[in-house]
């Protein structure tokens, strides 16, 4: 082998390792078990089968207000997993953005990096549901609007 090749096959090998593929996003069948992120406190939480029902992954839009229950409990109360995606923001309204999420009286993961932002299927101006099974398995992926929508879908009314 020539000088020349050895070194296509070592860039292209150093290329492989230090630059992987994004990983595939969420879909049904899937366990969401080894699922991990800090909260808007900075305490890493780790997911085990039986946390939540539903997991709730928001992308904040730029200049909207963000759709926050006024009941401090209602994530518990509907067994909801609050997961927001910060990645596409600039750094100074990331910083923004934290402190708001802190000032919160219930719990918030926090999701910065685009890499783990992209594991979750996404739908412009929509929230993305995953619903769990008591072992932490992905049985269904939807999409609701912010308020009324969502709450109908956590509910069971939206029929």
């Amino acid at each position: 082998m020539t000088a020349a090749r050895l070194g296509c096959i070592g860039f292209l090998c150093l290329l492989a390792f230090c630059c992987p593929a994004n990983a595939d996003p969420y879909k049904v069948g899937d366990s969401f078990v080894k699922f991990s992120a800090p909260d808007q406190h900075g305490i890493l939480f780790k997911f085990n089968p039986g946390d939540a029902k539903f997991v709730l992954f928001d992308t904040p839009v730029e200049g909207a207000q963000p759709a926050t229950p006024e009941d401090p409990n209602w994530f518990t109360e509907h067994h909801a997993l609050l997961i927001v995606n910060i990645s596409d923001l600039s750094f100074i309204k990331r910083d923004v953005a934290r402190s708001r999420l802190e000032a919160k009286p219930f719990r918030a993961l926090v999701v910065s990096g685009k890499s783990e932002a992209a594991k979750f299927p996404a739908q412009a101006g929509k929230i993305t549901v995953l619903t769990l099974n008591n072992k932490g398995v992905i049985t269904a992926i939807q999409y609701a609007a912010p308020g009324k929508e969502l709450q109908a879908l956590l509910t069971g009314n939206n029929k």
